[in-house]
């Protein structure tokens, strides 16, 4: 290899090492560093917790594969959240969805996201109905559930079609916001 060679390779090597390094130096220091936006202050990983309610009883039961918390927005991140809560009668409504949002705070609120499913299990009041839809937010103070998008309800002989709704879980009330349908299917076995 000729000098004339060495020296113009080693002066690209020395021009590519300047020119890196000038474009690393040239980010501002934040740029450089994890965002408090973007990573949790905390996780937990197969978490299970249970709400008691005054008179000892359980209310609520929350799973979730993986929990993350972020500062910035005082927010929870749930991974598949599974939720059990009870009507006044002690019948349980499950509720699963592909992800939850969990706001702190003053107006608790659990955001679910991507197949949105509230089954509730029979009992003396209770009509085994489901709610099936991509989004809904759930209140836990108030045990209230409510969407404005579509919902499909499914029971033992129907089927109904609605825009939103607003369930009152604790009482075993649903009011269907607009445009609601329903599809009755006689001798269909219970």
């Amino acid at each position: 290899m000729s000098v004339s060679s060495k020296v113009s390779l080693m002066l690209f090597i020395v021009l590519s090492g300047l020119l890196t390094l000038s474009f690393y130096y040239s980010k501002p220091f934040s740029a450089m560093q994890p965002n408090a936006s973007n990573v949790p202050d905390w996780y937990i990983q197969h978490a299970k917790m249970t709400n008691i309610n005054a008179q000892g009883l359980v209310s609520a039961i929350l799973t979730s594969p993986h929990l993350k918390h972020f500062t910035d927005k005082n927010v929870i991140h749930i991974e598949t959240p599974f939720l059990i809560t009870y009507d006044k009668s002690r019948v349980p409504w499950h509720i699963h969805a592909n992800k939850g949002l969990a706001y702190q705070g003053k107006n608790k609120k659990i955001d679910l996201i991507g197949d949105v499913s509230i089954l509730q299990l029979p009992g003396k009041t209770s009509n085994n109905a489901k709610l099936t839809t991509t989004q809904m937010s759930y209140f836990p103070n108030q045990n209230i559930a409510e969407t404005n998008e579509p919902v499909t309800i499914t029971e033992p002989g129907s089927i109904m079609h609605s825009v939103g709704f607003r369930a009152n879980l604790k009482k075993g009330i649903i009011h269907f916001l607009s445009r609601s349908e329903t599809e009755y299917h006689a001798n269909q076995n219970q």
